[in-house]
Order: C-alpha cells, then sequence, then structure tokens
C-alpha cells in the first residue's frame, strides 16, 4: 500500500512538472509571435511613413550614398535606410526589433521608390512589386 502511495505521488509531481514546462513553452511561443508582429508592425510604420513625409534633402544624395533615421512606433522604432540607387530611384529599407535585445523579433522590409520632382512639387511613388520582407 505505501508503495502504491508514493507512487501515485511521484506520477503526480510528474504531471506538475509537465505541466509547468508546457505552460512556460506556450508562453515563449506567445510572446515570440506577439514580437514578431510587433516587430514587423513599427517596420511597415517607418517604411510608410518615410514615404509619406518624404525628405527633400534625399534628392541631395549622390548615387549610391545612403543615409538613416530612426522612427518612432509608439515603444517600438525602427531604422530607415534610404539609398538613392539613380536619378529618380530610391531603395528605402526599414529595419526594427521589438522586445528585449536578446530574445526580441527582427523584422526588415524595404521598397523601391520613384520620386520625380516637376512645377506642381515632389511626387513619391512606389513601384510596383517592390515591396519585399528582407531578412
Amino acid at each position: 500500500m505505501l508503495f502504491l502511495a508514493i507512487l501515485a505521488v511521484v506520477v503526480a509531481g510528474a504531471l506538475i512538472i509537465a505541466t509547468h514546462a508546457a505552460v512556460s513553452l506556450e508562453h515563449r511561443v506567445g510572446a515570440a509571435a506577439i514580437n514578431r508582429q510587433r516587430a514587423f508592425a513599427a517596420s511597415e510604420y517607418g517604411l510608410w511613413s518615410s514615404v509619406a513625409n518624404w525628405d527633400a534633402a534625399n534628392s541631395a544624395l549622390e548615387p549610391g550614398a545612403a543615409t538613416r533615421k530612426v522612427v518612432r512606433a509608439g515603444a517600438d522604432s525602427a531604422i530607415i535606410t534610404t539609398v538613392r540607387l539613380n536619378t529618380e530611384l530610391y531603395w528605402l529599407v526599414a529595419d526594427a526589433v521589438a522586445g528585449d535585445p536578446e530574445r526580441g523579433a527582427r523584422r526588415r522590409t524595404a521598397i523601391n521608390l520613384h520620386v520625380t520632382t516637376d512645377s506642381a512639387g515632389t511626387h513619391v511613388t512606389p513601384v510596383r512589386r517592390s515591396w519585399s520582407e528582407v531578412h
């Protein structure tokens, strides 16, 4: 009888440990998914806010030159790199990290832009099918 009682306590303890490990793993997976989504949202926000608020100083860049700026998106931020490819074509890359630096998620998105200036002002147009997620 004593043997069965000890065996029952050991089995109950093993079940408690296994449940704790499963819950801990599920928590980590959920937190990682949230961090990935936050990083993606910050990256997209930085990319499209840079398109919407185009900096006229980018036209002074030499072809092949680049600038960097930080765009804040709530608690997260993205580093926007603007590369001038030629007189009218630019490449914007948004790199965002969400969560702690060791276990955080990183997302990087990019788009090509066609930028023209005429008497009506500066026109910034995304190149069709140029959006990509860069790893």
